[in-house]
């Protein structure tokens, strides 16, 4: 059973596929690229103030997945990976398809519950595969560019560090503790080594992806406290509404000893 909304839809007006790439740059391929659907339109986009949608909702309805189906679908992932090394053996479709076919997998879904079909059936995984493959042409020249500029690559540098960090203590202070220790500005930089790894990019740009990262509230700003009566004759430390410290850590409100133990391995 599964619940299915579109998160965003829009255009991106380019001459060419260059112009595409440079659009979606090295951070873009960090997972958001992948997710997308793209669909190339030669027209003009036609604006049209007095459309309106067509409504056409149907009750989502559990559907089941046979393991035939989940085979086809592993056989058709390795054997476009194949094809592709055949001619390439850096073939950007090895790093698409895993995400490709995952997507295949959840249009297939979605069109078996809106069909009503209780079990997933051949038809419905075969249409699927072919969104995949013209997903796997489209995406081969319409694709992310790898080239990064300075404030996306810093904003990255101070993530990874940040990560690195949180890692470190998680071991000295244990799981989720340790994962919600807040840092400073100053600390990061001089714990992650950044300047000296990075004496190429000036401190400005560092200094103005931090406050990039939490605009966007991918840091998250420790909250400020002050010292009140808690009514007991005991001196307390209260939060302040609205007041932030210049510390900040990495804003994720999922911590479990999972994620725990998945941010030290990623660091090992």
């Amino acid at each position: 059973y599964t619940n299915a909304h579109i998160s965003f839809m829009g255009a991106v007006p380019a001459a060419d596929t260059d112009a595409f790439s440079a659009q979606f740059t090295a951070v873009m391929m960090q997972g958001l690229f992948d997710r997308l659907i793209v669909v190339p339109q030669a027209e003009p986009w036609d604006f049209d103030d007095n459309w309106q949608p067509t409504p056409c909702a149907r009750d989502p309805w559990p559907v089941t997945i046979p393991p035939e189906v989940m085979t086809a679908f592993g056989d058709w992932r390795r054997a476009v990976i194949a094809d592709a090394l055949k001619d390439d053996p850096d073939s950007e479709v090895v790093r698409m398809m895993p995400r490709i076919s995952e997507n295949a997998r959840r249009v297939a879904l979605i069109s078996a519950s809106a069909n009503h079909e209780h079990i997933m059936s051949m038809e419905c995984m075969q249409h699927a595969i072919r969104f995949g493959n013209y997903q796997v042409m489209v995406k081969t020249d319409f694709n992310a560019s790898a080239a990064e500029n300075d404030d996306a690559k810093a904003g990255m540098i101070l993530v990874r560090a940040m990560e690195k960090l949180v890692a470190r203590d998680i071991k000295r202070f244990g799981d989720v503790d340790g994962a919600k220790r807040y840092y400073s500005y100053s600390y990061l930089m001089s714990a992650g080594n950044i300047r000296r790894a990075n004496d190429n990019m000036g401190t400005k740009i560092f200094a103005a992806a931090w406050d990039a990262k939490v605009r966007m509230n991918l840091f998250e700003l420790e909250p400020a406290e002050e010292l009140k009566d808690d009514g007991n004759g005991a001196q307390v430390f209260t939060p302040i509404p609205g007041k932030f410290t210049k510390r900040a850590r990495l804003y994720r409100p999922d911590y479990t000893s999972e994620t725990c133990s998945q941010l030290v391995a990623d660091d090992e």
